[in-house]
């Protein structure tokens, strides 16, 4: 068997700040599957140093393999017309809000909405989306994440042509103020 990673599913092994109670019982859980059932894995798996880093922190012991996790939009979407200049956010609903809100982000990008909200269409989407219809009139992505592994929407945006900022680590909101005016010009 082998396992694969590709983000925060690696950062569960050694992060438990900002996880509710409950959330903290079943990332113990899962470590200790990760920990005890590693011998019956192959091979560990991953698309960034980041999650490497975190899989070598934790001490798994089998081989670490880079191998990219396929994107669902492959080819280039045709654009469509739209009224504005739209920047696409990614933030999931469901699970623990405050984490997720830490790790993508949410502080930074609630930070540039406040300086675009007049000038900017904001598409937040939480992954339930077609995003056939999103990408064609997505004009700027941002990925203000706190801790990444090779992201497949980022991929997506370069096969779409889509302008983006995307942070594994320590998002710099002057920067996506920068890279956002620079386009609005």
């Amino acid at each position: 068997m082998n396992f694969w990673w590709t983000g925060t599913d690696s950062l569960m092994l050694i992060d438990f700040s900002r996880r509710t109670f409950k959330e903290k019982i079943s990332l113990w859980i899962f470590r200790g599957f990760v920990k005890y059932g590693e011998r019956f894995i192959g091979v560990h798996y991953i698309n960034s140093a980041t999650v490497e880093k975190n899989l070598k922190q934790f001490g798994v012991r089998k081989p670490i393999v880079y191998k990219m996790s396929p994107v669902k939009y492959d080819k280039k979407l045709p654009k469509k017309g739209h009224d504005g200049f739209n920047v696409l956010y990614y933030m999931p609903i469901a699970g623990n809000i405050k984490f997720n809100h830490w790790l993508y982000g949410g502080d930074v990008f609630n930070r540039v909405v406040d300086v675009f909200k007049d000038e900017v269409n904001f598409i937040i989407v939480d992954g339930s989306q077609d995003m056939e219809e999103v990408y064609p009139i997505t004009d700027f992505f941002i990925r203000c994440n706190n801790h990444d592994g090779n992201s497949r929407m980022v991929r997506e945006c370069i096969i779409q042509e889509i302008p983006y900022y995307w942070s594994q680590t320590d998002p710099n909101y002057h920067e996506i103020i920068k890279n956002i005016s620079a386009l609005l010009q």
